[in-house]
């Protein structure tokens, strides 16, 4: 019994000195106190777009999908399976100017490569409508085959 009342109080004593035996009394300064760090902004040339803007943005992608279908399409008569269907989904910066830059494929069912690309180059040719700044823009183009 006296050895577990040596060995708590050797534990208590560890305890003591371990819970603010160095610390000094009063006030934390400046050092001591934990800052925060403010969020790291967005890149200078991003921001979002007004409402009418993302309509009109929807609308072109919407109206261009005929033009990426014949990528699709090509790749689905060359296959001459009907079973080949799927998404591709891009993402891509568009300046203020309307062009793309930065287009890549994030995500993909289709796995084609020939599409894949066939649908990058149509980008890069696009006249998007002007915006009061840069966004980066994700648009999901959906395929079957139309026979």
């Amino acid at each position: 019994m006296r050895a577990v009342g040596i060995v708590a109080m050797v534990l208590w004593m560890a305890f003591v000195s371990g819970c603010g035996g160095n610390s000094r009394p009063g006030p934390k300064g400046p050092s001591d106190m934990e800052v925060e760090e403010p969020p790291e902004p967005p890149p200078a040339d991003m921001g979002s777009l007004p409402a009418d803007k993302v309509e009109e943005l929807n609308d072109y992608f919407t109206k261009k999908g005929a033009q990426v279908a014949r990528c699709y399409q090509k790749e689905v008569e060359r296959r001459g399976d009907r079973s080949f269907v799927g998404r591709v989904t891009v993402r891509l910066r568009i300046g203020k100017d309307g062009r793309a830059s930065n287009i890549q494929v994030t995500e993909t069912t289709l796995k084609s490569p020939p599409v894949e690309e066939c649908i990058m180059e149509l980008i890069r040719g696009w006249a998007m409508p002007e915006l009061p700044n840069p966004v980066i823009w994700t648009w999901t183009f959906e395929f079957q085959p139309a026979w």
